[in-house]
């Protein structure tokens, strides 16, 4: 057995700086460059042909929309005929999340292509790859070894979900584990296992070789699923209903598949970027669902919000660093992005935007680290970072509180609060239409 890791450290609680006004700031001060850039929206299409086929909208209706609003926005001005001033605000700065704790590993590989980090959904505990071993890690100085491999192959994935852990090695082996660390079931693939997401009673799973498996870890089955790519699978991420899978690949791209039917995938879309697409994830509180999120590598760093049955974009930002885990928030209009390699110093390993404007609200610096695995805790309290040089950080994100207005990390996973579709999540009153969002509804 390799060297277990060596420590874990509580940080100091950090005490409040006095306020400043905020008249006082000077955004050449901003922590980050990338949250003061505006999001690259995509340009509205002007070729609202293919658009209208591919949601199979009627043209009737749509005209009728158009020209209503375009009434009530005329009658609108007759009641006002003087304009009002914008009212004008101070810009918001980003704050900074707080580390809690930190532990010191013996050498967890640093692999743009690995996912060596997931929290138990039961426990609210962080299982970690480390060489050829798994840990349960507490968040704070509790760390248990429950597995390690037999022949020494290194660890390249775990996913925790459903009761079960599943662990992936170098040598093609998958492993599926309770959480007492009892092995359910071993299997041997073609290739290695890089990325895993549980749903709804089973594991997706993508290999080296670009093929997508599911496991059905109650029967101990599996299924061979789709095979899109050549090279890796190096995403993976399922909707909250089951009905679409999204797989990113190595290949410069992401495809959706509708998998209601799964033992017939459905085909739906391809999302291009300029290199391998790794951050891939549904929101959770867009209906059907009908956005989802995609992050490119090293040679594209810009972020891209999809809508589903269109295929179409709907908004492009760049990040200046390469994307390596983006994960929707399911109570809050935020999405969370975590950078491994930057072109900036001042970039951060992580980056907090709130949506439609995708605009930074939060941020963790690092100008000398850069994140391979990060995974986001059940109730949204934590966020925790496998950097480059060994560690594993955990920060508060969204952190509960429990009643003394102080931070809770309880284990029950708090009421969902979900946030109400607007019209400005689609940039595009067609897609409004189709979504059956309009700017009435929104301002209710």
């Amino acid at each position: 057995m390799s060297q277990r890791p060596a420590s874990a450290r509580e940080l100091p609680v950090k005490t409040q700086a006095p306020l400043v006004p905020l008249s006082s700031c000077s955004t050449n001060n901003m922590p980050i460059d990338a949250s003061w850039i505006p999001p690259q929206h995509s340009p509205t299409t002007s070729h609202l042909v293919p658009l209208i086929t591919a949601l199979d909208l009627d043209t009737k209706s749509l005209a009728y929309s158009v020209s209503r609003s375009s009434s009530s926005c005329f009658s609108l001005a007759i009641q006002s005929p003087i304009p009002q001033p914008p009212k004008t605000s101070s810009p918001r700065i980003p704050r900074e999340l707080t580390e809690v704790h930190y532990l010191i590993t013996a050498g967890q590989t640093d692999n743009f292509y690995s996912n060596l980090i997931s929290w138990c959904p039961l426990t609210l505990k962080l299982a970690i790859g480390i060489n050829d071993e798994v840990y349960f890690w507490d968040g704070k100085l509790e760390i248990v070894c429950i597995w390690e491999s037999p022949n020494g192959s290194p660890i390249t994935c775990v996913n925790c979900g459903g009761g079960h852990l599943l662990i992936a090695t170098e040598d093609s082996m998958v492993t599926v584990l309770d959480f007492e660390g009892n092995i359910v079931s071993c299997w041997e693939f073609v290739a290695p296992v890089l990325c895993a997401q549980w749903s709804h009673g089973k594991f997706f799973v993508g290999d080296r070789i670009g093929v997508v498996h599911a496991i059905y870890t109650p029967w101990r089955i599996i299924k061979r699923i789709v095979h899109e790519f050549r090279q890796q699978a190096t995403g993976i991420a399922v909707s909250e209903d089951g009905k679409y899978l999204a797989v990113g690949g190595n290949e410069n791209r992401a495809v959706i598949w509708d998998i209601a039917a799964i033992d017939c995938p459905k085909y739906l879309c391809t999302l291009k970027h300029n290199a391998a697409v790794k951050a891939i994830d549904f929101c959770p509180w867009s209906s059907s669902p009908s956005l989802i999120a995609t992050g490119g590598g090293s040679n594209d760093r810009h972020l891209k919000i999809w809508h589903i049955p269109s295929g179409a974009l709907i908004k492009d930002l760049e990040t200046d660093s390469q994307i390596t885990s983006i994960t929707w928030s399911k109570m809050h209009r935020e999405l969370l992005l975590t950078f491994g390699h930057s072109s900036t110093a001042k970039a951060g390993v992580a980056a907090m935007y709130n949506y439609p404007d995708l605009k930074v609200v939060a941020y963790v610096p690092g100008e000398h680290f850069r994140t391979f695995s990060a995974a986001v805790s059940p109730n949204e309290a934590k966020l925790a970072l496998a950097t480059q040089e060994g560690m594993i950080r955990t920060y508060w994100l969204w952190p509960q509180d429990d009643g003394h207005g102080r931070r809770s990390n309880a284990t029950i996973v708090p009421a969902k609060i979900t946030p109400r579709p607007s019209a400005k999540d689609y940039e595009s009153s067609i897609i409004q239409l189709s979504e059956g969002v309009t700017t009435e509804l929104s301002l209710r």
